[in-house]
């Protein structure tokens, strides 16, 4: 083996390790960011309308592991080690910590109920809410939900045509603004429900790190390869 081989079997080697390690530490990123709980929550809203022919074929179509992969490669792609290391050290401090737990809880349909209803208890503290609705709009909270409302009012059209629709849902799949609009709405009031017992500085602090160049990359980078994949199947199931 001539010297100029071994350099680049060296080189070769050295780069797949560190392609491995990144791997491994965007996988621990991801887990640890809370991320993934979005993937895994797609398959739970849109498999409660399982009777739905087309609902079934978008499951059957929609590659979850596929999708984790795609998320992983993108994400190594641009961020750099020292992205890597800042954003660990974030989701690791307990802050992060308290707000992940906040952010994973479920809320069950009489609270979701109750707080359409009645909201201004946590709409009172102006503050709060600001710091909160930039937090929604930075993580794209209230975009996921109206892709998944969107998608699953497509697919009934799909299935049975707007005849068997409701007319609410017949009036928001013909105005997607007005849909999004609420949807945001409501998305607030359920994440200001989530965070009811974080302090504002925390938040406050929460919102300082989604705004740091490496935070907006790494949301950035996951939230544009999971739409493009959820557009892609509700291509394919709607051919």
């Amino acid at each position: 083996m001539n010297l100029l081989t071994k350099i680049f079997f060296v080189l070769f080697i050295c780069t797949s390790l560190s392609a491995s390690d990144n791997e491994d530490l965007v996988k621990e990123l991801l887990d640890s960011s809370g991320l993934l709980n979005n993937i895994d929550n797609i398959e739970v809203k849109i498999s409660k309308a399982n009777d739905n022919t087309y609902v079934k074929k978008f499951e059957s179509i929609h590659d979850t592991d596929e999708l984790k992969e795609n998320i992983i490669e993108n994400i190594e792609e641009v961020l750099t080690d020292d992205d890597i290391d800042y954003l660990l050290d974030w989701y690791s401090s307990q802050t992060a910590v308290d707000i992940s737990e906040s952010e994973k809880e479920n809320i069950t349909f009489k609270e979701a109920q109750e707080l359409i209803t009645n909201p201004k208890k946590f709409l009172q503290d102006r503050k709060r809410v600001n710091t909160v609705l930039k937090i929604n709009d930075i993580l794209e909270i209230s975009k996921f939900d109206y892709k998944i409302t969107n998608i699953l009012f497509l697919l009934k059209a799909k299935q049975s045509g707007t005849n068997k629709m409701t007319d609410i849902e017949k009036y928001y799949l013909s105005k997607p603004k007005e849909l999004q609009r609420k949807i945001r709405n409501q998305s607030l009031i359920f994440l200001l429900y989530k965070f009811r017992d974080i302090q504002n500085e925390k938040l406050e602090v929460y919102l300082e790190f989604l705004n740091t160049k490496s935070a907006k990359k790494f949301i950035s980078t996951y939230n544009k390869t999971y739409f493009n994949n959820i557009n892609e199947t509700l291509e394919q199931t709607m051919e």
